[in-house]
């Protein structure tokens, strides 16, 4: 239902042959460490979303594989995902018009983990963030991690989804630190995408083209379908 492991299984990824025929991999959170590898070392597209308990019935707590199917389909016909709401966080991103890049990242604290593997680092995407139940001092020490150990260096900007925590006055403590975080940083920052762990989380597709562009209400983001019927098997 998870993925911790998946840093113990990274090593051993990196060392196997880029395969021929790509497959899909769904998840989030600790499958952070496959989404990166995937999408960096064999440039493969892959979708930022539900485990697989997510598809389970709330009452019987049993695996809804209609649910599961039909989910599938619906990504598989859409073309684009769009999103609107996203907020700038400092003067470079209030600035642009559009931002064409690809996406990459998922959980801080599992990208943090990532420091000291042979793994291409980010740069020319956009590195998107999101954590649960953390308290501040610990994002701020992740994220300070990743811009010492060149993480930030050349990418074209960071976007954040939920940063969640139990205890409100911590959330609230988070979102107030994100305000001034990034206001000397000469990329542009952006936070409001819903993906993450939240139940209504939206699919966010790592690794294919996507824009945020200026409209006229704020700012949206077109993340392009990276598993369209016929792209894989």
């Amino acid at each position: 239902r998870g993925g911790y492991g998946a840093l113990q299984m990274a090593p051993e990824i990196l060392r196997l042959t880029k395969p021929k025929i790509q497959k899909k991999l769904i998840g989030f959170s600790d499958i952070t460490i496959l989404h990166y590898i995937l999408n960096q070392q064999w440039n493969w597209p892959t979708l930022h979303w539900k485990h697989i308990n997510g598809f389970l019935d709330t009452e019987t707590k049993v695996f809804n594989n209609d649910l599961f199917v039909k989910s599938l389909e619906l990504i598989n016909l859409k073309v684009n995902f769009e999103f609107s709401g996203l907020i700038p966080l400092n003067e470079k991103a209030k600035k642009i018009k559009n931002l064409k890049s690809k996406i990459i990242g998922g959980n801080l604290i599992t990208l943090q983990s990532l420091i000291g593997l042979k793994v291409k680092k980010p740069k020319g995407k956009i590195l998107f963030f999101e954590e649960i139940d953390e308290p501040v001092y610990k994002i701020d020490r992740a994220l300070t991690q990743l811009k010492y150990a060149g993480w930030f260096d050349g990418i074209k900007g960071i976007l954040l989804g939920s940063f969640t925590n139990k205890n409100m006055d911590v959330e609230k403590q988070t979102q107030d630190y994100f305000e001034t975080k990034f206001l000397d940083l000469n990329i542009p920052v952006f936070k409001g995408l819903k993906a993450g762990h939240i139940p209504d989380q939206q699919p966010l597709f790592f690794n294919t083209d996507s824009e945020i562009q200026r409209v006229k209400n704020g700012f949206s983001l077109k993340n392009k379908n990276g598993f369209l019927k016929g792209n894989l098997k």
